[in-house]
C-alpha cells in the first residue's frame, strides 16, 4: 500500500521509516530538503520537496494512489489544510493530522478530519505515569478531551449504589467489570468487592474523579 507523510521532522521521519520497513510504498514531503537527512540511510521511499498542501506537490508524492495520508508538519494550519485537501479533493479515506492546539484539534474533528492532539496526548501520558495504579485510562477520543477510565474504588465504596457514585463523581459509569463479566449497571446496582468501574470522564476531570474514588465516600461532604 502507498502512504504519503507530510513533514520530515522526528515524528514524520520515524513514521515514514516504519512504514518503509514494513514493506509499504512511502513518499515523504517536506519544504526543506535538508530535513530528509533525518531518514535512515536505507530508506527506500520517495523524498518530495515542497509545500504538502499544494496539489502539485501532493500529486508528485502519489496522493492519487495513496491508501493513507499523515500530516505531521510543525504548523497546525498546514496540517489542517493538507488533511482537508487530501480528504476532500483526493477522497483518501485514511487521513490523520497532528495538531498541537486543542481548540484546533476539536475544530478538525468537527470537519471530519481525524487528529492526534499532541499537547493533550502528552499531558495525558504524563498524568498516567504519576497517578495511582488503581486507575487506568483505557481509551480517549482523538482530541484528548474525553477518556474512558478504569477505576477500582477504595474498599469503603462497597455497597454504595452506582447512582451515588455517579452523583458524587459527576460522571457516567458506562459499565462495570465483575468476575470476568462486563455489564451495564442497572438502576439498583451497587458497588461490589473487586468491581472495576469504567467511567466516561472529561480529561480535565480525571484527577478529581480518581481522588474521590480513592477515599471513603463518607469523606465527601
Amino acid at each position: 500500500m502507498h502512504f504519503v507523510v507530510m513533514g520530515c521532522g522526528r515524528v514524520g521521519a520515524r513514521l515514514a521509516g516504519e512504514l518503509d520497513e514494513a514493506g509499504h510504498s512511502v513518499a515523504i514531503i517536506d519544504i526543506d530538503a535538508e530535513a530528509f537527512e533525518r531518514l535512515d540511510d536505507d530508506f527506500s521511499g520517495q523524498r518530495v520537496t515542497g509545500n504538502g498542501f499544494h496539489r502539485s506537490v501532493l500529486e508528485r508524492a502519489g496522493i492519487e494512489e495513496a491508501y493513507g495520508f499523515i500530516a505531521t508538519a510543525s504548523g497546525d494550519n498546514s496540517n489542517m489544510v493538507a488533511a482537508r485537501t487530501v480528504s476532500q479533493m483526493y477522497q483518501v479515506e485514511r487521513v490523520v493530522a497532528r495538531i498541537s492546539d486543542p481548540e484546533r484539534a476539536a475544530f478538525c474533528e468537527r470537519l471530519g478530519i481525524p487528529t492526534v492532539a499532541a499537547v493533550l496526548r502528552v499531558s495525558a501520558a504524563l498524568m498516567k505515569r504519576v497517578l495511582p495504579p488503581n486507575a487506568t485510562t483505557v481509551w480517549d477520543d482523538p482530541t484528548g478531551r474525553v477518556g474512558l477510565c478504569l477505576i477500582r474504588p477504595q474498599s469503603s465504596w462497597i455497597g454504595v449504589p452506582i447512582e451515588t457514585v455517579e452523583k458524587l463523581t459527576k460522571s457516567k459509569v458506562a459499565f462495570v467489570a465483575r468476575l470476568a463479566t462486563v455489564t451495564i449497571p442497572t438502576k439498583n446496582a451497587v458497588v461490589q468487592e473487586q468491581d472495576e468501574l469504567y467511567l466516561a470522564i472529561p480529561r480535565e476531570e480525571e484527577t478529581r474523579v480518581r481522588k474521590i474514588l480513592s477515599r471513603a465516600p463518607e469523606e465527601r461532604k
